[in-house]
This record gives C-alpha cells, sequence and structure tokens, in this order.
C-alpha cells in the first residue's frame, strides 16, 4: 500500500519507519524537507502529523491541521485523510463540514516519545473515530498495515476518539505529575 505522511516529528517519523519497517511504499510532505504536498497527492492513506502547539491560553492550535487539510481539499485529493495530530473534539466534524470532498478520519496515535518506533509497530489499541461503516472499512485497512494483526480496533464517532485522545493526555501527564 502506498501511504503519506505530513509532519515528520516525532510521530510522523515513528510512522514512516514503521510503515517502511513492514513493506508499505511511504511518501512524505516535510516542510523542512523541502517537499511539495502534491507528494503525497496519490497515496492511498494520508497521516497528517503535524504540531497542534498550545497558545497563550492553552487552547490548541489546529491552524497548521487546518492548512494542511485545505491543501488536501484544494488538489482534490481522492484517499483517506487520517488525522492524528491532537486536537479538540468537534475538529473533524467542522473539516467535514468546510472540506466536503475529502474523506476525513481521527486516528490518535497513543506513542511514548523514547520508544516511539516500538509502539507504532506493536500499538496497544488502534482507535478510529469516524461515521460506523467507514471507521470500520478504514479501521480493516489500518490492521492490515499494522504489525500487529490481534491489536483490539476501537471503532466511534469522531468527538468520542478526540475526547479519548485528550483524556488520556491529560491522565497521563497527571501520572507523571503524582508520581514526581
Amino acid at each position: 500500500m502506498q501511504i503519506g505522511i505530513v509532519g515528520l516529528g516525532v510521530v510522523g517519523t515513528a510512522c514512516k519507519n514503521g510503515f517502511e519497517k513492514i513493506g508499505h511504499e511511504v511518501v512524505y510532505h516535510e516542510i523542512t524537507h523541502y517537499t511539495r504536498i502534491q507528494d503525497v497527492s496519490d497515496t492511498e492513506v494520508c497521516f497528517i502529523c503535524v504540531p497542534t502547539p498550545s497558545d497563550e491560553k492553552g487552547a490548541c492550535d489546529i491552524s497548521i491541521v487546518d492548512s494542511v487539510v485545505n491543501d488536501l481539499s484544494v488538489m482534490d485529493y481522492k484517499g483517506i485523510v487520517a488525522i492524528k495530530s491532537t486536537i479538540v473534539p468537534g475538529t473533524v466534524k467542522a473539516f467535514r463540514e468546510k472540506y466536503e470532498n475529502l474523506r476525513i478520519h481521527f486516528v490518535p496515535e497513543f506513542l511514548r516519545e523514547s520508544k516511539a518506533l516500538y509502539d507504532n509497530l506493536y500499538p496497544s489499541r488502534i482507535v478510529v473515530g469516524g461515521e460506523f461503516e467507514s471507521a470500520n472499512k478504514f479501521g480493516r485497512i489500518l490492521l492490515e498495515c499494522s504489525n500487529k494483526k490481534e491489536v483490539p480496533l476501537l471503532l466511534m464517532n469522531t468527538e468520542e476518539a478526540e475526547a479519548v485522545k485528550l483524556f488520556s493526555n491529560t491522565f497521563l501527564a497527571m501520572r507523571v505529575s503524582f508520581f514526581n
């Protein structure tokens, strides 16, 4: 399968290396590597792994994600758009209304920075947020792309998946603070 990745930070690099390691063809777009968004235009799935930094008030800045989704919409991307970046609940729903020509799902990552490649190759779970029928179909594609076929596949709507990711981040940060 040909997979596209936009953004090669910790998450994007783990995805790229993991998919390549198990035999998929990966093309990517990373601004610092002087690539173009058109490089991912013919892929079956495009994972968006760009940063969503907090602003001064602590809110999640999704402008980079929105810019990438807009670029994919403008070039009439035909594959599945899989957002891995951390976003607030309701973001994918708003993107679907704004970019009706795209098939957008939310596929949160649960990676530890120090073990990102391992966690990508051997996930404890795969969460897919989307409309049930398309999320189920996309989830099956992700299982085919996974190195670990027996991993639990959790299908839910996008708002639930977005909330699960935020809750997971918050819970893990609390545990670190507590143990420190």
